[in-house]
């Protein structure tokens, strides 16, 4: 399930449209709200669109200069789920003129964001080592290609482990210091 905002959500399945540029989706978005300025709304369409990218769900072309995004074959509605902006999830025109105060607090949003990232990355990596040390205990005969993958794996768990402490150190530095 890829969870997207429900205003490109439904941009992006009109059936209508079987191609669609940035520009158009940033306008769309920045239309049903307001506050969110140029950057954040180009930010927010650019990672939706690598995401489906990625999934292989839209394929992308250069145009003259112009990015163009076009429904692939796998492209599936049913795999998309609308997800509301919360809170302060999109820094606004408003915030942009606050006191150092924001500042920090936009900072430590920022980094918490990375954080959950970080922590979603880590656990996938610790389930994909036990399941490939699983396969290594269940297919001894294969343990000499599948052992790479598990060491791999392993490697990917503790550089993730660096990052987050590293990034909880600073968010209490950003804590304190506000």
């Amino acid at each position: 399930m890829i969870r997207i905002n429900s205003v490109l959500l439904q941009e992006i399945i009109d059936e209508d449209k079987k191609q669609f540029t940035v520009k158009q989706l940033r306008d769309v978005y920045q239309k049903s709200n307001t506050k969110v300025t140029n950057k954040n709304a180009g930010q927010m369409v650019h990672r939706t669109l690598r995401r489906l990218v990625a999934k292989e769900m839209l394929t992308k072309e250069n145009c003259d200069g112009q990015l163009i995004y076009s429904k692939s074959e796998h492209f599936d509605t049913k795999l998309l789920r609308a997800e509301e902006v919360r809170g302060v999830r999109v820094k606004t025109v408003t915030q942009q003129h606050t006191k150092a105060t924001t500042s920090y607090e936009t900072q430590i949003y920022t980094l918490r964001q990375t954080l959950n990232q970080y922590q979603v990355d880590l656990l996938s990596s610790i389930g994909e080592a036990e399941e490939f040390k699983r396969l290594c205990e269940s297919f001894p005969e294969a343990k000499s290609k599948l052992y790479p993958y598990y060491m791999n794996a392993r490697n990917c768990s503790s550089a993730l482990t660096g990052r987050i402490k590293a990034l909880e150190a600073c968010i209490e530095e950003l804590r304190s210091a506000s």
